[in-house]
């Protein structure tokens, strides 16, 4: 795949592919969020992380769904969407 970025390097706001790089990070923030919040149960035992965690997978599932509905038009891009 070729990088067709502009040269600053960003995509300008609102460009289709500047909301999939956003969302993209949302999610991997996300999923750390949820790593975070079960190493945090893990150790301690304490309840609120697991409604962290929980929390986390929730709002993952609809990032996600939020990453389909922009690629729709990119076969390649929903593959790899279909592995998370």
């Amino acid at each position: 795949m070729v990088d067709q970025r502009p040269q600053s390097g960003a995509w300008p706001l609102g460009h289709p592919s500047y909301e999939v790089e956003l969302a993209t990070t949302q999610a991997a923030q996300l999923v750390e969020q949820g790593e975070t919040a079960r190493r945090g149960f893990l150790l301690t035992r304490d309840p609120a992380y697991l409604a962290t965690y929980r929390g986390a997978g929730d709002a993952l599932g609809r990032k996600v769904d939020e990453l389909r509905g922009l690629t729709v038009d990119n076969p390649d891009q929903q593959r790899r969407l279909s592995r998370i």
